[in-house]
């Protein structure tokens, strides 16, 4: 006997030509997917926003002055290859000068209790001349400005064949002032580069906030100014030093 062949028959009632082809999907309207494409760009977006806000935004700790006990907030600064302190054109070269010449580094000598540098362990240092109660420091940073101050007039005042402000040993003091400063600090921002000598131009770095250190040092300024050779006592007493150090933002 043949063997019979087995029909299927829909337990709905309904026949296979009634039932949609397995390989037609749901059509989604263009609508539709045109806002989900939408919002999912929006959620790139904002994601995108709050890492690049969250790498900008340290902790007050980590921006802070904590060898002074000044907590302040976070500068973000663009690095450019040419600012107002420099240029390539000689037509501006005096105004530059000038911009030079405005900046105090002595605004950065400040006097402080000696009990409050030994609670720092701070090394002992000389007394302020009018308060035997306070000591007489230099913020590091306007060491450095010091320092760059002379070398750079050394370098134009060479190169134009003037007479030197300052004996060389005081510039090679300070090239090395430089690189020690250099390894101590170690910055590790990554610098772009597209080979055109203008490395990190234009990029954004985190810094302190230089206006929270000079505002410091304006409150405890030892009143004390730099200039020619004379008596120590003589560079005290000229507060005048405390109101700015010159430096333009």
């Amino acid at each position: 006997m043949a063997p019979q062949e087995a029909v299927y028959t829909p337990l709905d009632g309904g026949s296979h030509a009634d039932k949609p082809k397995a390989s037609k999907r749901m059509q989604m309207p263009h609508s539709m997917k045109d806002i989900l494409i939408i919002l999912l760009a929006l959620s790139t977006a904002i994601s995108s926003i709050s890492a690049f806000n969250k790498r900008y935004t340290p902790t007050q700790e980590n921006f802070g002055f904590p060898a002074l006990d000044l907590i302040s907030g976070m500068h973000i600064q663009n690095y450019t290859w040419w600012s107002g302190y420099s240029s390539t054109s000689h037509t501006v070269q005096q105004s530059i000068d000038q911009l030079w010449e405005e900046i105090i580094p002595a605004h950065g000598i400040v006097a402080v209790d000696h009990s409050w540098a030994s609670e720092k362990e701070l090394p002992q240092s000389i007394s302020l001349p009018d308060d035997p109660s306070k000591g007489v420091y230099v913020i590091d940073a306007y060491h450095q400005l010091h320092c760059l101050k002379i070398v750079r007039k050394t370098f134009y005042e060479l190169g134009r064949g003037d007479k030197l402000t300052y004996p060389i040993g005081h510039s090679t003091h300070c090239f090395d002032n430089f690189r020690q400063y250099i390894q101590c600090t170690a910055g590790d921002t990554l610098l772009y580069s597209w080979g055109l000598n203008t490395t990190g131009d234009g990029q954004l770095r985190k810094c302190r906030d230089w206006s929270a250190l000079s505002d410091w040092a304006g409150q405890h300024s030892a009143c004390y100014r730099d200039g020619e050779p004379s008596s120590l006592l003589d560079h005290f007493g000229h507060c005048e030093v405390a109101r700015t150090d010159g430096l333009k933002a």
